[in-house]
């Protein structure tokens, strides 16, 4: 730079000593300007180094318009710089700005320089001229020198963008960044698979559109003044997916400072806690099972020998009566014990461990087997249960007695859902790609959202007998298989429910889970 303003500060001195020849003697301005070097001497005998301004207004008069516009930009953005301080922005664009200016004034004044040398307006010595021409080849080796180290510097921050990129999108996390308005300015792959939305979508949206919030944006004001306020903010949110469905989600939000230490908005990473909830409601539901087993061991203990002795006492009384009223009511004591007996088994079967016992079944003579055995039950209702098989083997590696009992449960409760007389259940059995699909259909009122929501419920139940365990139990050996209980109904519409088994659902062929 200071070869550059020794050169700036020749050119222009001599330039303006030739504006001002009209008023000064020709002598006296040639040993005037015999004398300029990095200072300007001045007709009236000041001395000052040209400004900005000076060296504008001389390009202007001797270069034309076109180099006035492309100076004044320079200008313009250094004086932007100035002001703003040092932003990393701000250091490439200084160092950019030198060279720019250097090719504009060096063409610039050359050829003013040339001209004015011609028509003998401008006193430069043989000396002065080598001067100048060294001044020239530094200031080269300089330009090339600045624009290495520019490129350099350019090509660092880029790989650091590049890899800073690279991690934020690679983290399975979704990370959004705000602005101080609080709209979405950048997000990562992460963000769109938690959030199931486009990248695109996303972009200028707020925070209610990623939460589950008030209409008067409650959550969405506390995390921003918290996050403004302290720097950060850490809780539990819903987070609120494109597709409508929502799921829990942890958020951290972290401010982010702008140059002049302000806030320039924030950025804030969800993380997807479906599993870990999954999680914590099997431990508690397995801490639940684990103690409602102790007591239901013993309660089936102390029910079972009385129940023993009274249904021996009802088989005695029924063989030394021949008919009549006690034979009724004795029937009637037989019925009470055997439901009672049912219950326990029931509670014992949902509170115990299960080992399966795996082998390769035809779930279409499980399903046939089934059915033949709930026969009795449904003839004496009026209801007609029906099977629909498909014409390719439907085998699986399943527990036979398991599926057996799942089965049993379904259309039992199908039966007894369907209306007197007139009831129809169908069961239908189809090959599915990766295992079998067993539906069970009724033509009952159907159940209501309440009923549906808590069908799977230990203990819950709407029905006058039974202590609301089948589908319970329906649900944990199915998914012990390694498949899924699925039911659809509403209200006036029936029950559909469709029981999915996988083919192989372990490694290996038999054996105990």
């Amino acid at each position: 730079w200071s070869l550059f303003l020794n050169l700036i500060g020749f050119v222009a001195g001599s330039l303006l000593v030739v504006q001002c020849r009209a008023r000064v003697g020709d002598e006296r301005l040639r040993s005037e300007a015999a004398g300029i070097g990095p200072r300007n001497a001045m007709p009236d005998g000041g001395a000052h180094y040209p400004s900005l301004e000076d060296i504008e207004a001389v390009v202007t008069r001797y270069a034309g318009r076109e180099k006035e516009r492309e100076v004044g930009e320079v200008v313009r953005e250094i004086r932007e710089i100035k002001s703003r301080g040092e932003t990393r922005e701000a250091v490439i664009r200084q160092m950019e700005l030198p060279v720019r200016l250097e090719r504009i004034l060096t063409g610039s004044i050359g050829a003013i320089a040339a001209r004015n040398v011609l028509r003998d307006m401008l006193p430069i010595a043989l000396a002065d001229a080598k001067t100048l021409v060294a001044s020239f080849r530094e200031m080269e080796k300089d330009l090339a020198t600045t624009r290495e180290t520019v490129s350099h510097k350019e090509e660092e921050i880029l790989a650091r963008e590049r890899l800073l990129a690279s991690v934020v999108h690679s983290i399975d996390d979704g990370i959004v960044a705000f602005d101080a308005k609080g709209r979405i300015t950048a997000v990562n792959e992460g963000s769109c698979r938690l959030f199931r939305r486009e990248e695109s979508a996303m972009i200028g949206g707020d925070f209610q559109l990623l939460i589950r919030d008030t209409p008067y944006r409650e959550k969405q004001r506390i995390v921003a003044r918290a996050t403004y306020r302290n720097g950060h903010w850490r809780g539990e949110v819903d987070v609120l997916r494109g597709d409508g469905t929502h799921a829990p989600g942890l958020v951290s939000t972290a401010r982010i400072t702008a140059g002049g230490g302000g806030a320039a908005g924030f950025v804030a990473s969800f993380k997807d806690l479906t599993e870990l909830k999954a999680m914590q409601t099997k431990m508690i539901q397995s801490e639940k099972l684990a103690s409602l087993g102790q007591m239901a061991a013993g309660v089936a203990h102390e029910i079972r020998t009385p129940l023993g002795s009274i249904k021996m006492s009802t088989r005695l009384l029924g063989d030394g009566n021949g008919g009549g009223d006690a034979a009724e009511v004795i029937g009637t004591i037989r019925e009470a014990v055997s439901s009672m007996e049912v219950i326990v088994n029931e509670l014992l079967e949902y509170t115990r461990e299960i080992a399966l016992q795996l082998d390769e079944y035809d779930l279409v003579k499980i399903t046939r087997s089934t059915i033949f055995g709930l026969e009795e039950e449904a003839g004496r209702k009026g209801v007609s249960v029906t099977v629909s098989t498909s014409p390719v083997t439907c085998t699986a590696l399943v527990d036979g007695i398991r599926v057996k009992q799942v089965l049993t449960n379904v259309v039992k409760n199908a039966v007894e859902a369907a209306p007197e007389r007139d009831g129809k259940v169908q069961v239908t059995i189809s090959k599915r790609v990766d295992g079998v699909r067993i539906t069970v259909e009724d033509n009952g009122p159907g159940m209501t959202g309440e009923d549906l929501a808590k069908v799977f419920q230990p203990f819950y139940t709407n029905k006058a007998q039974g202590v609301g365990l089948g589908m319970p139990i329906v649900k944990r050996l199915v998914e012990l298989h390694g498949g899924e209980v699925r039911i659809d109904s509403g209200a006036g519409r029936g029950t559909t429910v469709s029981v999915d088994l996988p083919q192989y659902p372990f490694a290996g062929t038999g054996g105990e889970r």
